[in-house]
């Protein structure tokens, strides 16, 4: 056996080293695309099996994970020769097989349930292809790797344009870099939904290949104006300094929303060259909300318009007022705007509903049985395919996808959005039967074992009686039911509620039925004894849900969304992550694991349930890391503690995911979940301050009056939403009296507050270190790390040969499938090209000196390499390989 390659110590500096010189020297360089090149291995033609006998893995997106400094996995000793030798990084969750029939060969010995697979195994019709999976004709050596668009064939110029886009030289990546995308996008992998821990955003969902997301150009007029109350500038002032408007009050000092909203109307119709010439009559309302002033701050009213054409919604366009009321004066303190001139699609189209609908089903696939799958969610003007285009908007409840059609020319684009009571009259005289509605869960914190649950109360939860009729408890779950003289009144009662529904995935829904007598007080008890997991997690939903719903509403959050229940489903046979699912709104959360504990607790419902309200304040959710800060700020104010998803993971020094101490410096070019932490932690800052100064009750309660109103602000970055919080601190004297608090929490991220002064002031908020620049360094930083790295591993495919005597996984769990189960499997990653080729020689040893089967694919850039391994062996083997690259991934 070769000796072991060892790398020297100085390896490291020298990568660093290289690949700032590569930078800087090859700016200019261009290679030709990446060609598919078979570097290694004995292809072998395994037998797949099809039907309940095949098996297929779903994407292990390993890129962005958990994200936890000092967290680190271990590479497996002995596995790989000089195993050790290359970086290892955060420890990221596997995903556990699912409960699926699956023939395979019996095996004496099993892989030990400790050791939690990357492997999952699902039937063959779901299976996934790699985003760019050679065909049938380009399996050869040296053929070129083609992303095949399924929609309709593009033309020869934007051929053309996509194949100068995707060139792969340094130049390339690096403009990438700039514009904060990722240097390579071959292969990806990730979980539906806006989730609670980083995943990639997915490439393709069950077969189909997807679309970007939409994206908007450059708006015709685009402002952020503070305009503040105070004193007039003086002569000097006006002469040699900064010209500054003056405050703008509203004739007729209207103080209900109704007056505000028109008296904006007009004076948008009054002042057209402010706002590039749009019409006043091309403006809908999105939201006119009024929230009244606490801790000594003045009432607000935020509005929101959005354009509109022969009355379809422009999406993305917006028009934003903050009104300050001021002792008889309504005074507009802020203005934001991004709207789009000229902007005159055709919006009755050529498509009728019939061919919208057929339209829609072939891009996801020929979906079957599409007219009662799709949900229609009307027609928008969107910026898609880098043109306006007037679509109807459809999304998949089986596939959790968007697909728009353009009305006229009939191409489909498809995306991941992740992110009373009736009487009779009574035969005897009524009598009034009093109740209260309890559960057995967890009020703070996950679920620990030995630990006895906490009582919380089931606010709203509804109650039906025997006879048809329908109550509701109130917010702390007491009610009163109607009965009828001595008889006794059967109740039934669920987890759900005006606000909140559960629906349990593990078969053991929760549901209490009990008997009503007169002169008795009725207590209502759900999880009455014991701690069972799957019990604890729908208590937990439902309670956390209503608290948080209610506690909004106090801080004057009100939404329409507000009144309807909310979907909640618990105990998802999947682990370490929770999500939100926009269009079709609902909050998932998973069941425990080895490694991550039940995600349905109160800091991570709360986190889920921050992306619900910025969802349905908007119409969509304006900005990824917004929405994230969002979701933290609103735990954190509500536990009031720094730390989000206490105890989420088990058997690590540092258990949590996010923390509100955290020193992160903002960047808008970061990924969402990165500059969530620049949000959260000014929200927690704040807060840290003011009660500081002001003590626990005031200042926390201070705190939430500055910051949670901006939800309905309509901001759509965390720079803008800080100063949304600025303007609210904003008094009639034009004065922000906790100027210092909330400069010094934004200052901890990066970002710069000015002390606003009377007059027009702008900008009041920037970014350190975000001008041209601080880019370019940034993005060579990053394109420096892309060729040191190994990344984006995942397992797409595996499939099994089949068994005569063949088993189920019933009767043996996914994570112990049999130790010698004969499998294949297609493994994608990328690896920077200063350690691409120890990789490569790492798997070629290892493959060989196991007698494994095996076929890798080198797709070569000057950059980084994709490679696309195909090995066949045993399950334990198979998984010592599949551990390891995983320990590799950044």
């Amino acid at each position: 056996m070769k000796p072991p390659i060892v790398l020297p110590e100085s390896v490291p500096m020298m990568r660093s080293h290289l690949a700032v010189l590569l930078c800087f020297a090859l700016l200019a360089g261009q290679t030709q695309g990446a060609a598919a090149q078979v570097v290694s291995g004995r292809v072998h033609a395994a037998p797949v099996v099809s039907g309940a006998a095949g098996a297929a893995v779903r994407p292990v997106n390993l890129t962005s994970g958990l994200n936890i400094t000092g967290s680190q996995l271990t590479p497996l000793a002995g596995v790989l020769p000089n195993a050790g030798v290359l970086p290892t990084v955060s420890a990221l969750p596997s995903v556990q097989a699912q409960a699926q029939v699956l023939q395979a060969q019996p095996a004496a010995a099993a892989v030990p349930a400790a050791a939690a697979s990357p492997i999952q195994v699902l039937p063959a019709s779901q299976q996934i292809a790699p985003k760019a999976a050679p065909s049938a004709a380009s399996e050869a050596p040296g053929a070129a790797v083609q992303a095949v668009h399924p929609a309709a064939a593009q033309t020869d110029e934007a051929q053309a344009v996509q194949a100068e886009t995707k060139g792969r030289g340094l130049l390339a990546a690096l403009m990438r870099a700039l514009r904060g995308e990722k240097t390579a996008e071959l292969f990806q992998g990730g979980r539906r939904g806006q989730g609670f821990v980083p995943t990639a955003e997915p490439t393709e969902v069950d077969g189909v290949q997807l679309d970007p997301k939409p994206t908007l150009p450059q708006a015709s007029t685009a402002l952020s104006r503070a305009s503040l109350p105070g004193r007039r500038q003086s002569l000097l002032s006006r002469l040699f300094g900064r010209s500054q408007a003056e405050s703008i009050d509203l004739p007729g000092a209207p103080q209900d929303v109704a007056g505000i909203e028109a008296a904006l109307r007009k004076f948008v119709s009054e002042n057209p060259a402010q706002f590039g010439g749009i019409s006043v009559d091309s403006l809908y309302t999105v939201m006119a909300k009024k929230v009244a002033g606490k801790a000594g701050l003045a009432d607000v009213v935020y509005v929101s318009f959005r354009q509109q054409h022969n009355a379809v919604p422009i999406e993305g366009s917006d028009l934003t007022f903050t009104v300050k009321l001021f002792n008889g004066r309504t005074t507009i303190v802020h203005t934001a705007a991004q709207l789009y001139q000229d902007v005159t699609v055709d919006t009755d189209g050529k498509l009728s509903e019939t061919d919208v609908l057929a339209k829609a089903a072939s891009r996801l696939g020929n979906l079957p049985n599409a007219a009662e799958d799709l949900l229609d969610l009307g027609s928008k003007i969107m910026h898609l395919g880098g043109q306006w285009r007037a679509v109807s908007l459809r999304m998949s409840k089986a596939l959790s996808l968007v697909v728009a059609v353009d009305l006229n020319t009939g191409e489909a684009f498809a995306w991941d959005p992740r992110m009373h009571v009736e009487t009779e009259p009574a035969k005897q005289a009524p009598v009034d039967l009093p109740g209260t509605a309890v559960g057995r869960g967890v009020a703070d914190g996950p679920m620990k074992e030995g630990v006895e649950p906490d009582v919380l109360p089931l606010g709203h939860v509804e109650i039906k009686t025997d006879d048809g009729k329908t109550y509701y408890a109130d917010a702390e779950g007491k009610f009163t039911v109607q009965g009828e003289g001595d008889k006794p009144v059967t109740l039934s009662v669920r987890l759900n509620g005006k606000f909140a529904r559960v629906n349990d995935r593990s078969g053991q829904a929760l549901v209490v039925t009990v008997v009503a007598k007169p002169g008795e007080e009725l207590r209502v008890v759900f999880n009455p004894a014991g701690a069972a997991e799957t019990a604890l997690a729908q208590v937990n939903a439902y309670a956390h849900v209503t608290r948080i719903h209610d506690w909004l509403l106090e801080q004057g959050i009100d939404l329409e969304a507000f009144k309807r229940p909310l979907p909640i489903v618990t105990n998802i046979d999947d682990e370490c992550n929770a999500y939100y699912t926009p269009y079709n709104p609902s909050l998932n959360f998973f069941k425990s694991s080895e490694r991550c504990a039940n995600s349905s607790y109160n800091d991570v419902i709360y986190h889920e349930y921050g992306h619900y309200v910025d969802d349905k304040a908007h119409g969509g959710i304006p900005n990824g890391g917004l929405s994230e800060g969002w979701g933290d700020i609103f735990s954190m104010l509500l536990t009031k503690q720094p730390v989000l998803g206490r105890g989420f993971l088990k058997g690590q020094a540092q258990d949590y995911i996010r923390h509100g101490e955290n020193t992160y410096q903002y960047h808008s070019s970061d990924e969402v979940h990165d500059q969530g932490q620049a949000w959260g932690g000014f929200g927690w800052k704040l807060r840290k301050a003011l009660v500081a100064s002001l003590g626990e009750a005031e200042g926390a309660a201070l705190a939430s009056a500055l910051v949670v109103p901006v939800m309905l602000a309509s901001v759509r970055d965390i720079p803008k939403a800080i100063e949304a919080v600025l303007m609210r601190d904003v008094d009639q004297d034009g004065e922000t009296p906790h100027f210092k608090e909330i400069a010094a929490a934004a200052k901890a991220h990066g970002i710069t507050v000015k002390k606003p002064k009377p007059g027009l002031s702008e900008p009041l908020v920037t970014v350190d270190g975000d001008g041209p620049m601080g880019q370019m360094v940034r993005a060579i930083a990053r394109t420096a790390r892309a060729l040191a790295n190994v990344s984006r591993t995942q397992v797409r495919a595996v499939s099994t040969a089949a068994s005569a005597k063949g088993m189920t996984l019933a009767a043996a769990p996914a994570k112990e499938i049999p130790a010698d189960a004969q499998v294949k499997a297609k493994v994608p990653f990328t690896a920077g090209a200063l350690i691409r080729g120890q990789v490569r020689r790492e798997i070629q040893r290892f493959c060989d000196y196991h007698g494994l089967q095996y076929e890798l694919k080198e797709y070569k850039g000057l950059l980084e390499s994709d490679f696309l391994l195909t090995v066949e062996g045993p399950y334990s083997t198979l998984k010592q390989l599949t551990d390891w690259l995983q320990s590799l991934a950044n």
